[in-house]
């Protein structure tokens, strides 16, 4: 992937200085960053520790953004039939019936030292094709047992894009006596 980037770079005409570490343990000097970005990826690191680190790492008045897009199974969608499927091979999978609010991160920074968090958050209907969706659908993917998934994709229609109605944070609760 940095390979691909730094031939962006070169094609943009910009020089970007990348540096690979861990969330946890960048090895970056103490309070160089105004601003630390972690996009589609919080849930995949030791979120307490790297929450530390990033507070480390920001100046005094610094900022960090945790974005995240997330698909959101509403009755009657593909991503609702897509969580059954992968459901019915992997029992034990955890991040079934999202709301695409993650109130555990605010815990993470607020345990971390941050203060003064905030939320935003909007409606987004993504489009995918019935070819694409089963392309960008890891899980169906990792859960995909052949005459499963045929019998799951042709019972979606194949004539219009889904959209799985990616992002209505909105509409959840947020767990404030979760964060005590």
């Amino acid at each position: 992937m940095l390979e691909k980037a730094r031939e962006l770079d070169r094609q943009a005409g910009v020089e970007i200085n990348y540096v690979e570490g861990f969330a946890e343990s960048t090895g970056l000097p103490d309070a160089s960053f105004d601003v630390v970005t972690a996009g589609q990826c919080w849930h995949w690191f030791e979120r307490s520790r790297a929450a530390a680190e990033t507070l480390r790492l920001l100046r005094d008045g610094g900022a960090v953004l945790i974005a995240h897009f997330d698909w959101l199974p509403l009755p009657g969608s593909v991503v609702e039939a897509t969580e059954a499927l992968i459901l019915a091979h992997n029992p034990q999978w955890s991040l079934a019936g999202g709301c695409g609010i993650h109130w555990r991160w605010f815990a993470d920074l607020s345990t971390a030292g941050f203060i003064a968090l905030e939320s935003f958050s909007f409606d987004v209907d993504q489009l995918y094709s019935h070819e694409s969706w089963r392309g960008v659908s890891a899980p169906v993917q990792a859960s995909r047992l052949p005459s499963r998934l045929q019998r799951w994709s042709a019972s979606i229609p194949n004539t219009q894009p889904y959209s799985p109605n990616t992002s209505r944070q909105n509409r959840c609760t947020f767990p404030i006596e979760s964060l005590r």
